[in-house]
């Protein structure tokens, strides 16, 4: 809670050098919009409410603090994560981002991070989620990407967190303030909502524009068989459309004959003085 707006290397080459192996950085609550120097023998940097995302090269110099186990910047204003950012991190437990302007992970994001245990990605602008951003960790203790976009998630993605709630202590997934599709994949994620015995935050999970008759309404207003679309539904509708059309071609056939009956005898006259004439 000062003032601070500048931790680039010429302001903190001094501390470095007098205290090379510094653990702890805390600087919340400042106006912070350089961190590219920063002592890389940090291991835990918490820098919630400051500018960071101003600068791409802030981020940059992340990747080159090995030893981080916490990572906590949220509310910083950052609107994308450069690829490989957390790869040469293999102690990092907790990766908080909240209240940034996320709107994408990229894919394999925390494929090193073994010892991952926490990932706060709320009140981003995530549209998806992606089986990989859990993938690799041995185990996770709590999750949270409320107040998002997400529109879909995916049954990998559940499979996941029921193996990690077998193998780990995962206890919570909170998934809640987000605009479900509540398109036919939305009765596998219900139907998980109900069974699994992960606390799963729900609250205000509500169907989006992409179904007209339930937008606005909450998920679990509807039972599971509502959202599942049958094997066998797009089948019918196109085998129905094929007998419409094979059933309708003689009556359309016979309504262009009869509309153009004039013209259909002018063309036998024609064809009949042919043959005449041939003979």
């Amino acid at each position: 809670d000062n003032k601070l707006t500048d931790l680039s290397k010429g302001a903190t080459e001094e501390m470095c050098r007098l205290m090379p192996k510094i653990k702890f950085f805390f600087a919340e609550n400042n106006l912070v919009t350089d961190i590219t120097g920063i002592c890389v023998s940090v291991q835990r940097l918490i820098m919630s409410d400051n500018f960071v995302g101003l600068r791409v090269e802030n981020l940059l110099q992340l990747r080159q603090m090995v030893n981080l186990d916490r990572i906590e910047l949220s509310r910083n204003g950052i609107t994308a994560l450069p690829a490989h950012l957390t790869t040469n991190m293999p102690h990092l437990r907790d990766f908080v981002m909240s209240g940034n302007e996320i709107q994408h992970i990229p894919q394999h994001f925390f494929k090193t991070n073994t010892k991952l245990v926490k990932i706060d990605l709320s009140s981003n602008q995530l549209n998806s989620i992606d089986f990989s951003l859990i993938q690799n960790s041995e185990k996770f203790y709590e999750i949270y990407l409320q107040g998002n976009l997400i529109n879909h998630v995916p049954q990998n993605f559940t499979d996941r967190l029921d193996i990690l709630s077998n193998e780990s202590q995962l206890w919570l997934f909170d998934i809640s303030g987000n605009p479900l599709d509540c398109s036919c994949d939305t009765g596998d994620f219900q139907r998980w909502i109900h069974t699994s015995e992960i606390v799963a935050n729900v609250r205000n999970l509500t169907c989006n524009g992409n179904a007209d008759h339930r937008k606005g309404n909450h998920v679990l207003d509807y039972t599971v068989s509502t959202f599942y679309c049958k094997w066998w539904t797009p089948v019918l509708i196109a085998s129905s459309a094929l007998i419409a059309v094979i059933l309708s071609s003689p009556l359309v056939i016979f309504i262009y004959m009869y509309c153009n009956r004039w013209y259909v005898s002018h063309i036998r006259v024609v064809v009949r003085a042919m043959v005449a004439s041939a003979k």
